[in-house]
């Protein structure tokens, strides 16, 4: 089938119809479900696989449509952050379908990746692909009985207000690593964090791996794999950190982002902020960290009576997606905070087709990324509209394919289509709080510096 969103709700909808007809074909129902999942409706597909009797997941009875069930379990867990959940169906699913256990062991080293448990990783037998996803297969060896990512917070309050040194064309921050300061870009769309190598040798950071990443326009960059002692945001610190070293003439070009006016050492991404209630005040100029533990803070605590709240998953190691209608169109939309380019909001070829948006006009343009300094083809346009849940609605917003990586369109890893990415352009106008816990976040207008006196009253 050719993979697209239109093909894959054409056959979507042919499969409810004969699920209608016959809903106790079981392999059937399970079809129908994949192909929900794979269109973005994870929670359609679940209360679909959760209603399927017991034995409809036993090997014995409707083998392979059986693990297909569980594996779609799993996946959903996973994406909506229930990893104890995940876990176990992925453990059944390696238990009772052998063939699918190297399968399975992938799927838990992510698990183990987004719950801090890289030590439970030692007893998988990853097979060894320097494209998996979850970049820490051997971190593990190096770690020995530490525990990555402990946070420690030098006050009694346990929350940081970090300003930005710049707010454009990307949030940049100042991060303490060995007593000395050094500028990091804030990018939602980076797993780890990621340093200078040259840096990274200076601190004599240790590495364990090799790797290969996807950066802007689908470029890929071989990567290195290492382990930091600890960094220090204001008041908290962050010990044994995993982190991505790439080649200092590739960060290099980031500086040039900001016309060469500050020397960038690396970014800092959600392997970070997944470990925080994050807030992305951007009106104010600052990062607000709070601890994912606190007493009485929630996503609804840390905002006003006005914002927007959305639902959203965690796909692949990072990456947080939610739901939008782009020209009456739905579509899974990627959060990307460190998207330097002018645009609003970037989509892969088929997206622009599928949506009917009109190109303005195509241009050739040379950018910088993790990938280092490209030569990019991108189409501009303007999407007559635009909603993510209750925000207001988007009319005429500037976008452009070509940047997008067309190979996220529909990446096998995930699973499902991503149609679309929205950048530092979109996201700089609210108050943005990314809670891990709920997996939901919120938006909010606020003027500015009036974020941070509601921040500092929250009871904790």
């Amino acid at each position: 089938m050719e993979k697209t969103r239109e093909a894959y709700t054409e056959c979507m909808l042919e499969l409810k119809k004969q699920v209608r007809q016959d809903p106790g074909d079981i392999p059937l129902v399970i079809d129908y479900a994949e192909k929900l999942f794979q269109l973005g409706y994870f929670a359609e597909s679940k209360e679909l696989l959760t209603q399927l009797p017991d034995n409809a997941k036993d090997a014995a009875e409707v083998a392979p449509q059986g693990a297909k069930a569980l594996f779609l379990l799993g996946q959903i867990a996973y994406l909506l952050g229930n990893y104890s959940e995940a876990e176990v169906l992925y453990k059944t699913l390696a238990h009772q379908f052998a063939e699918f256990k190297d399968k399975a062991a992938i799927e838990l080293s992510a698990v183990y990746y987004q719950t801090n448990r890289y030590k439970d990783m030692k007893d998988l037998n990853l097979p060894n692909d320097p494209d998996l996803e979850i970049p820490v297969p051997g971190i593990h060896k190096v770690l020995g009985d530490r525990l990555p990512y402990q946070v420690h917070w030098s006050g009694a309050e346990e929350k940081v207000s970090i300003p930005f040194i710049a707010t454009n064309p990307l949030p940049l921050i100042e991060i303490e690593l060995q007593g000395k300061l050094y500028n990091f870009i804030i990018d939602t769309g980076a797993a780890d964090t990621i340093l200078d190598q040259a840096l990274a040798e200076s601190l004599g950071i240790q590495v364990y791996g090799q790797g290969s990443g996807m950066f802007a326009g689908g470029a890929r960059a071989d990567v290195t794999y290492g382990l930091l002692d600890s960094l220090t945001l204001g008041s908290v610190r962050i010990d044994t950190l995993p982190v991505m070293l790439l080649p200092s003439s590739t960060i290099a070009e980031l500086s040039g982002v900001y016309k060469n006016r500050y020397t960038i050492s690396g970014l800092i991404g959600i392997g970070v902020f997944r470990q925080f209630l994050t807030i992305m005040d951007y009106p104010a100029r600052r990062l607000l960290l709070r601890s994912r533990n606190s007493t009485g803070v929630s996503s609804q605590g840390a905002k006003d009576d006005s914002a927007v709240e959305l639902p959203f998953v965690m796909a692949a190691s990072h990456m947080i997606i939610s739901r939008g209608v782009i020209n009456g169109k739905d579509m899974n939309i990627f959060f990307d905070s460190g998207l330097a380019a002018s645009l609003k909001i970037l989509l892969p070829s088929e997206s622009v087709r599928h949506a009917e948006i009109p190109v303005l006009k195509t241009m050739k343009i040379d950018g910088s990324g993790g990938g280092g300094a490209a030569k990019m083809d991108i189409d501009i346009f303007k999407v007559a509209s635009f909603k993510l849940g209750d925000l207001p609605e988007g009319k005429r917003l500037l976008g452009a394919s070509g940047i997008f990586p067309e190979q996220l369109y529909f990446d096998d890893k995930c699973g499902f289509f991503i149609d679309a990415l929205i950048s530092h352009q979109y996201l700089k106008n609210y108050i943005w709080t990314i809670d891990f816990n709920s997996m939901k976040m919120s938006f909010t207008k606020g003027k500015k510096g009036s974020w941070l006196k509601r921040f500092t009253r929250i009871p904790g």
